[in-house]
């Protein structure tokens, strides 16, 4: 018989994994500035 924290494991290793992913996706960008985008540019686009 399977109890309910074993069942919900492999979602929570497929969640752990797809975070540290997203991390790592993040500080890779963040070291490269040149692709982000200028902080005025988000504001001007985002002012009405």
């Amino acid at each position: 018989m399977i109890g309910p924290n074993e069942s919900e494991q492999p979602a929570q290793c497929d969640y752990d994994a797809w975070k540290r992913a997203k991390i790592e996706r993040g500080m890779t960008q963040a070291r490269d500035r040149s692709m982000m985008i200028p902080i005025e540019q988000v504001l001007r686009e985002l002012t009405v």
